[in-house]
């Protein structure tokens, strides 16, 4: 499933680049597409970083050697599905009250002054959406590809993910939704064919549809909705890059980027070590690449404080950075970056390592394929946030096999070389009971 998910990734901005040089406008930034080569800067990005990636995945650079014999650990997955259903209704009560979600699911809250008005529950917010709730459900979901896969297995594994997608409506976007589910669906769906993703991909055009229709609908009918959905998944892909590159191309000055990389560090650091506080919003935005780029998009800062935000790309970073054609270099950094998580993530699966599996798909999903190369701003790779937040999931992973298996399951582990699925072929009559 992998390649399909970084193919949408990388080709949704392409054709929401070609559309705007055909003249379609802009959603973002306000402008009338016109032709200015924007696109074919973007298809030589997408062309060095697949061939870096999947030069990285041949090399096999950052992969582990995998074991011929041995054991995996792991919980009964009933009692496991549990627990995770139990941190997750938690989770979601604390969405929905402590962060207050509840307003943006009423319609009374817009969801950029709910992002605005988080304050210190920013964090929690945020970890609980991509960090805790998609790492728990990837971890149930390695156990579910251990399993006997009983109807009741299969009732609690949806059960989750419906409860998990639910959190992530809180927020007031749709994608976010889908997004903590990847994770999980890597897993469970590690070899899958063509046919299969393109159900997949019905089903969550269909959700995404109707979740259009419940809370964003307006006086839109059904082939509207459809329509502005479409336009979301390209246009709004796209537009912003575009516009960077026509202004790279119009000569036109960008903000200095190094600066940017300070917000690595966390804002409460950062303003404790250099002294520039969030009041000073004109400064402060200096110093972030996702502000920056909603103010290169025409944005007023009044909106951009208030939450606003706008969808760039690796691309579009690598051109307010470098230029061009130095862009490039960011191009083949994510390939390589992309490809030896891979590799990681392939060596944690047939090797059985179930929580590496699950914090290192949560963590290529969320982060680097569904966050940085489909929004840009490098410092999410590795911010001080984004560290605290695996480390409290791998914990809360820990404490679910805690709780879920007092006598866990050993299972027979062998070679994965035929291996059609996660963590290579068991016995028959191997699984778990």
């Amino acid at each position: 499933m992998f390649k399909y998910l970084l193919a949408f990734v990388l080709f949704s901005p392409l054709i929401g680049i070609i559309l705007m040089e055909s003249g379609a406008p802009s959603i973002d930034t306000a402008e009338l597409g016109h032709p200015n080569g924007a696109s074919l800067a973007y298809a030589a990005h997408c062309v060095v970083l697949l061939a870096v990636t999947f030069l990285t995945i041949k090399k096999k650079i950052g992969s582990r050697n995998r074991m011929k014999t041995g054991s995996i650990r792991l919980p009964h997955f009933v009692p496991l599905a549990y627990t995770v259903l139990a941190f997750n209704l938690l989770f979601l009560v604390v969405m929905l009250f402590g962060a207050g979600g509840i307003g943006v699911l009423k319609g009374q809250v817009i969801k950029q002054e709910f992002r605005a008005s988080l304050d210190y529950m920013g964090a929690i917010a945020r970890w609980i959406t991509f960090y805790f709730a998609p790492s728990l459900l990837a971890f149930l979901s390695f156990v579910f590809t251990k399993s006997l896969k009983s109807p009741k297995e299969h009732a609690l594994l949806g059960l989750n993910f419906a409860l998990c997608s639910f959190i992530g409506l809180n927020w007031g976007f749709k994608s976010t939704a889908l997004t903590m589910l990847f994770p999980s669906l890597l897993i469970i769906y590690w070899k899958v064919s063509f046919r299969k993703v393109f159900v997949l991909a019905l089903i969550a055009c269909v959700l995404l549809t109707g979740t259009f229709m419940l809370f964003d609908r307006t006086d839109e009918g059904l082939t509207e909705g459809v329509t502005i959905l479409a336009i979301r998944a390209t246009v709004i892909q796209g537009d912003v890059s575009w516009s960077v590159w026509d202004m790279y191309k119009d000569n036109q000055k960008f903000p200095r980027y190094l600066p940017t990389l300070y917000a690595a560090m966390g804002d409460r650091l950062f303003s404790l070590l250099c002294g520039i506080e969030k009041r000073d919003y004109t400064r402060w935005v200096e110093f972030h690449y996702d502000l920056i780029l909603t103010e290169l998009s025409n944005v007023p800062l009044q909106d951009i404080a208030g939450g606003h935000t706008v969808t760039g790309t690796v691309f579009s970073e690598g051109v307010i950075a470098l230029g061009s054609p130095w862009y490039l270099c960011f191009s083949a950094f994510a390939g390589l970056y992309v490809g030896i998580l891979y590799n990681v993530l392939e060596s944690a699966l047939v090797n059985g390592w179930a929580i590496l599996t699950s914090l290192v798909s949560t963590y290529l999903c969320c982060t680097v394929l569904l966050g940085w190369l489909n929004g840009g701003g490098v410092t999410q790779l590795f911010h001080i946030s984004v560290f605290m937040g695996l480390l409290m999931a791998c914990g809360l992973i820990r404490v679910c096999r805690f709780f879920a298996s007092r006598d866990g399951t050993t299972l027979p582990f062998f070679s994965p070389q035929k291996a059609k699925g996660p963590g290579g072929p068991l016995l028959e009559g191997s699984r778990q009971t």
